[in-house]
C-alpha cells in the first residue's frame, strides 16, 4: 500500500453529530426531538470548504436517532428523510463528501435493540433508503458501532462480529457497488488490524482510530497498539480519529506511509479543532511532503 500520487490524499475532519453535543444520543427514545444548530452546521461545512478540506466524517443514527420500528424492520423517520436533504444541500453548496458512520449502540438505551444490529437483516431498508438519498454526495460508508466496544464491554466474539460486517456488506453494495465501505475501530488503536481480526476481508480499505493519550506514541515500532506496518497490509489505511491538537504527530507521516488520510477529532466535541490546527490543515500540501 503506497500513495504515489498526492492528489490521492483525503483531507478531512470529524464533525461528529450534526448539531449541538447530545444529538445522536438516543434521547428520541424517550421523546426528544432531533437537535440540529443549522447555521451552526453551515458555518462548519463552510470553514471546511475555506480550508480545503474535502469529506467529512459525521455520525448518522448513532444509537438510532432517527429511524422508526415497524413489523420488525428498521426506517428512517420522516423528519429525519428531510434533515438528510437539508444536510445534503449544504453538503453540495460547499463542494464536500461524507463518510457517514453509521449506528452505535453504546448507550443503554438503545441496548435491546442491540440483537437488531447483530442480525444486520432489520436495518436493510435504512441502509437502501440512505444511500438512495445520500448517494451524491457519499464518499464511504462506516460501519462504526466501535465494534470494538461491542467485543470488549458487551463480550460479542470476535467470529462474530466478523459476522455482522460480511452481512451489512452486500447490503451497502447492492444500493451502490462502487460505494466504499469500512468498519472502523478505535478501542485498541491499530492492534486488530495488524492481526487480521475483526472481519478486515470484508472491507475495501481499513480504519483506524489512534489517540497519544489512549494508545501511546502512534509510530512506536514495539508498542501493539501503535500504526507501525499498518502500511504493510494489502488493503489502504485511513486514520479516521486522533486529537486534533496531534495533528503534525499524525498528518505528514501518514502521508508518507502511504495512508489514505488523517481526520481530527473533531470540529466542536472532546477535541475541538482550534485556529492553529486550521491553518494547518490548510497549509498542509502533499505534493511538497511526497
Amino acid at each position: 500500500m503506497k500513495i504515489v500520487n498526492p492528489d490521492d490524499w483525503i483531507s478531512m475532519v470529524n464533525i461528529a453529530w450534526f448539531g449541538k453535543y447530545g444529538h445522536g444520543e438516543g434521547r428520541h427514545i424517550h421523546g426528544w426531538p432531533a437537535d440540529i444548530n443549522w447555521q451552526e452546521l453551515e458555518d462548519d461545512l463552510q470553514r471546511c470548504r475555506d480550508n480545503r478540506v474535502k469529506v467529512i466524517r459525521a455520525f448518522i443514527f448513532e444509537n438510532l436517532d432517527g429511524l422508526e420500528k415497524k413489523d420488525n424492520f428498521w426506517q428512517i423517520s420522516e423528519e429525519a428523510l428531510a434533515n438528510l436533504h437539508r444536510i445534503k444541500e449544504l453538503f453540495i453548496e460547499n463542494e464536500l463528501q461524507l463518510e457517514a458512520a453509521l449506528f452505535e449502540f453504546k448507550n443503554e438505551e438503545a441496548q435491546p435493540f442491540l440483537d437488531d444490529f447483530m442480525a444486520a437483516e432489520p436495518f436493510k431498508n435504512v441502509i437502501a433508503d440512505f444511500v438512495r438519498e445520500m448517494r451524491d454526495i457519499l464518499w464511504a460508508i462506516d460501519l462504526h458501532n466501535e465494534i470494538d466496544y461491542l467485543h470488549l464491554r458487551r463480550e460479542k466474539s470476535l467470529a462474530e462480529l466478523a459476522e455482522v460486517i460480511a452481512k451489512f456488506r452486500p447490503m451497502v453494495k447492492s444500493a451502490d457497488e462502487t460505494l466504499l465501505y469500512t468498519c472502523s475501530t478505535g478501542w485498541r488503536g491499530g492492534y486488530w488490524a495488524k492481526n487480521g481480526q475483526i472481519g478486515l476481508e470484508h472491507l475495501d480499505f481499513i480504519e483506524i482510530h489512534h489517540y497519544t493519550q489512549h494508545h501511546g506514541d502512534p509510530w512506536e515500532r514495539m508498542r501493539d497498539e501503535s500504526l507501525h506496518k499498518l502500511w504493510k497490509l494489502d488493503k489502504p489505511v485511513l486514520i479516521g480519529e486522533y486529537n486534533s491538537e496531534d495533528f503534525d504527530v499524525y498528518s505528514e507521516k501518514a502521508l508518507k506511509k502511504g495512508f489514505l488520510g488523517a481526520a481530527p477529532w473533531s470540529i466542536r466535541h472532546d477535541f475541538p479543532i482550534t485556529d492553529a490546527t486550521w491553518r494547518r490543515i490548510n497549509e498542509f500540501e502533499p505534493a511538497d511532503i511526497v
